[in-house]
């Protein structure tokens, strides 16, 4: 709602859009980088890697932060932000794979819970303005966090995987950030609008369980990326997010979420020229290899 609250329906469907699109040019990324999409800034990798680091791990700090009220919610037990941080190190440790699987399953969850929520409720849509800078700085921000963990799970790509890859990714997508957007009309000012959507609906429970499977996809994704799958750096990071986390969720999403927005919007961009660059030096190598080929032939 830091992007959306304000806009109408379009605006968020524009983003769902966009990370179609830019969920293809990571895939395309990963897929020509062999899987290493830091390789694509050359001299500069180590210092962009950096930065994608350093935010992913704030994104996670911010979201153990709201693991921590939405646990408390759901059990009614403290300590939210301790047990996420260990259970997204499980099974970051276990296996990438299961990481992966985990995320999968938990999305359809997720798609199914509000999809259900959706059709109890009597929400409206809104008719404020159409922003497309609002769409571009929330699809900027997930890309930031999630875009370079596409590029690591795209080695041995075809083209035709990663137009499937950004279908299926805007589809999801739309369906996710369209329905949350309807559902969150009435309560735009609440710190958690699904979850006090849910608790109209006196679905508590359910709308507790979207919160954390959302929370803990997050986790797994920035983690994964601000670690580099590396336990000791995992740990590290982990240790710094919970007193981090300390701050509160509500203060630490509205400073850190629009920052990470403009800096991932930088990114992109960047990503897209840098890109189009190493793309049109491969052509014209093609085409020097062809010509000089027909010459030697001659």
């Amino acid at each position: 709602m830091l992007y959306f609250s304000e806009t109408n329906v379009f605006t968020p469907l524009l983003s769902a859009l966009l990370l179609g699109l830019f969920s293809y040019l990571f895939c395309e990324i990963g897929r020509t980088t062999n899987g290493d999409g830091y390789t694509l800034f050359g001299r500069g990798k180590n210092i962009f890697s950096f930065v994608i680091r350093i935010a992913n791990l704030l994104i996670f700090c911010t979201t153990i932060a709201a693991c921590e009220e939405v646990i408390y919610e759901l059990i009614g037990i403290h300590g939210g932000s301790i047990l996420t941080v260990l259970l997204t190190l499980s099974i970051l440790h276990v296996r990438s794979r299961i990481a992966s699987t985990v995320s999968v399953l938990s999305v359809l969850v997720i798609i199914v819970l509000l999809l259900y929520m959706f059709f109890l409720s009597n929400t409206r849509l809104s008719y404020g303005k159409f922003s497309p800078l609002s769409a571009f700085l929330y699809a900027g921000m997930n890309m930031l966090t999630g875009g370079f963990f596409i590029t690591q799970r795209c080695k041995g790509f075809s083209k035709k995987d990663s137009v499937k890859t950004a279908a299926i990714s805007f589809t999801l997508l739309s369906i996710l950030v369209i329905v949350v957007y309807v559902l969150c009309q009435n309560d735009k000012n609440a710190l958690f609008p699904v979850l006090s959507v849910a608790k109209e609906l006196h679905l508590g429970t359910v709308g507790n369980s979207i919160m954390y499977l959302a929370m803990l996809t997050t986790c797994i994704g920035t983690m994964a990326v601000a670690s580099q799958s590396d336990v000791r750096l995992a740990l590290g990071g982990g240790s710094i997010a919970l007193i981090i986390s300390c701050f509160g969720f509500e203060k630490l999403i509205g400073s850190i979420y629009p920052i990470i927005g403009a800096i991932g919007c930088i990114s992109v961009v960047i990503c897209v020229l840098l890109h189009a660059k190493k793309s049109a030096l491969g052509e014209n190598l093609n085409v020097l290899i062809a010509d000089n080929t027909d010459k030697s032939i001659l």
